[in-house]
């Protein structure tokens, strides 16, 4: 993998911060893509701009000029903003799982953003980390576990975002929506 993203097989706890990158397995772009985590890079230092048109041409929701992007994590503070009205924390105590109901295409703007994904073909785990200027689609119904990072990124919706919806830890829908990735991979649910 490039500078910008790299990704590698871990045993540990998915969302531990304190796991270090362990080239000898090293994952390759193929495998993300295989798992639908398709991977592209934009050039800077103005990502704004070109994560934007990058992403209405790949079909995903993009505000009009002059509004906020659709949603922005800084890291030290460990909460997303995704509307005026609600904000999901990411700062527990412990790591959580979470599901997107939605495919969303997020775009490392500054910084290294790191997150653990569910490889359900080989039953482990991959922690991918992303520098700035890495765009990555994480596909709806996918697991994954976000690691504490100090960064900043723009994810752009594909749907419409009022019925976008992130799922934590065991629920019916969250189930369902796994079910649907498996199938997207082509394993069996």
């Amino acid at each position: 993998m490039t500078m910008s993203c790299r990704a590698f097989y871990h045993d540990k706890t998915p969302g531990d911060p304190s796991i270090s990158h362990d080239p000898s397995r090293k994952v390759s772009l193929e495998i993300l893509r295989t798992l639908k985590y398709d991977t592209y890079f934009i050039d800077g230092p103005d990502y704004v701009p070109h994560s934007r048109k990058f992403a209405r041409e790949q079909g995903f929701l993009v505000p009009v000029e002059n509004s906020k992007v659709i949603w922005d994590f800084v890291g030290a503070e460990n909460t997303w903003n995704f509307s005026k009205s609600s904000k999901l924390s990411l700062s527990s105590n412990k790591p959580s799982k979470y599901i997107a109901s939605l495919d969303i295409l997020m775009v490392v703007v500054s910084g290294m953003h790191c997150i653990d994904i569910e490889d359900p073909i080989s039953n482990s785990w991959i922690r991918i980390e992303r520098g700035p200027g890495t765009v990555q689609l994480i596909p709806s119904g996918s697991i994954l576990y976000f690691v504490p990072s100090i960064h900043k990124s723009i994810v752009f919706i594909k749907g419409i975002q009022s019925e976008y919806q992130v799922f934590r830890d065991e629920d019916a829908k969250l189930l369902a929506l796994h079910r649907g990735y498996r199938k997207r991979i082509g394993l069996s649910s």
